[in-house]
């Protein structure tokens, strides 16, 4: 139901399929530009809809003849500029690592300051957003995210100016917690009886999976992004020794192919599904985020991590065990820093009271590493994921 205004054809009333109370639709010229306008009257009868049309046509006509200076309205809230940048992130052709960690800063932006002006977000702002230590990572995501958001508001002329950013304390930085192999075991025990008890489908394979995860996390020692991204394709044989060539890492220089132990082969060959592209894919084919499902379960359950003293545990935590582990076994340095996908200076400088410098044939040590293995393996039996 649309009816037409008797002086200017281009404006009605109207009526929605499913509304009682009359629209509005009229144009406006602000600044040259004609706009197009909808609005609610809020009223179901078509008299005083059609006044209420009257009033905003005599507003547009006044505008029109300079009467009346009306401007656009060019504010935008802190929250829809930092959700704009995150669109913009995700139509680049490239997709960096770091931008998942500017766009959960984005997130994190946008739910502090919500429907606070971005004019407003002023220095002083900002010194609420960094009143505590942040660590040197930390510190640079937050501001590239700020930065982002400062770029999209001057470039769409929301303000003239980004503000300049606050001082920040930065944190001490802590030596490595000295985490046991028995972590490995208590996580994993852990994660594997919640894989069988929880009450969702999808959280049983997450768990599942996350034990699986943990235990060839331990023996390879790879960065999480390299092994959650590795692809079926890049697992293979080769002179009768199992091998994974690791393409995606934060780190260019970091792919590199890396021969996997006999306790790695054994999950592998019993997991393994060439039908899916990624090893650790779950049955819907998406691929699991264990920081999340991690820290989710730490969070409901902090009494437990805090008895185990994990309070403070990640996942990268693991790379850091492996790390330690092969160098008190004497492993060479140049084979940790290279199968690690590191460098000889970051071993030295974060492990050098840990290392004993003596060359061995090969980053692992077989019947060992099956023996460990077995000790744990024998205290579950894998189960097949039903689909």
């Amino acid at each position: 139901m649309r009816i037409k205004h008797d002086k200017q054809p281009d404006a009605c009333i109207y009526k929605m399929k499913k509304s009682k109370n009359f629209y509005m639709e009229y144009y406006i010229t602000i600044d040259g530009k004609r706009t197009r306008k909808q609005k609610a009257t809020g009223t179901t009868d078509q008299t005083e809809a059609m006044r209420q049309l009257d009033e905003v046509l005599l507003v547009s006509r006044l505008v029109e003849e300079g009467k009346i200076d009306l401007k656009q309205n060019n504010t935008k809230t802190v929250n829809q500029i930092a959700k704009q940048v995150i669109k913009e992130l995700d139509k680049k052709t490239i997709q960096k690592t770091i931008y998942k960690d500017y766009k959960r800063k984005l997130n994190d932006i946008a739910e502090v300051y919500k429907s606070l002006n971005i004019r407003h977000l002023d220095r002083l702002k900002l010194k609420e957003y960094f009143n505590k230590p942040f660590s040197n990572t930390q510190l640079i995501i937050s501001r590239k995210a700020f930065s982002l958001i400062f770029e999209y508001a001057e470039e769409n002329k929301f303000i003239e100016k980004a503000p300049s950013f606050p001082p920040v304390e930065i944190k001490s930085r802590k030596d490595k917690e000295d985490y046991q192999d028995n972590i490995i075991q208590f996580l994993y025990e852990r994660f594997h009886y919640l894989s069988q008890t929880s009450k969702s489908t999808i959280g049983r394979e997450n768990f599942y999976l996350l034990s699986l995860f943990i235990l060839i996390l331990n023996k390879t020692g790879l960065r999480y992004g390299e092994l959650i991204h590795l692809r079926n394709k890049d697992i293979y044989e080769e002179d009768k020794e199992l091998y994974f060539f690791i393409r995606k890492s934060k780190v260019e220089k970091a792919k590199r192919k890396i021969l996997v132990d006999q306790s790695v082969r054994f999950l592998v060959e019993k997991h393994i599904d060439r039908r899916k592209e990624y090893f650790f894919q779950r049955l819907d084919g998406v691929l699991p985020q264990f920081t999340q499902v991690f820290k989710g379960d730490k969070d409901r359950n902090l009494k437990e991590y805090k008895k185990a003293n994990l309070t403070d545990f990640t996942l990268y935590n693991i790379r850091d065990i492996f790390i330690k582990r092969k160098i008190r076994e004497g492993k060479d340095i140049y084979y940790i820093a290279t199968y690690t996908g590191t460098s000889l200076e970051m071993i030295q400088k974060h492990y050098a009271a840990n290392f004993i410098n003596r060359e061995y044939e090969n980053i692992h040590s077989f019947e060992q590493d099956m023996n460990d293995f077995a000790d744990m393996f024998n205290r579950h039996v894998f189960d097949n994921l039903e689909e």
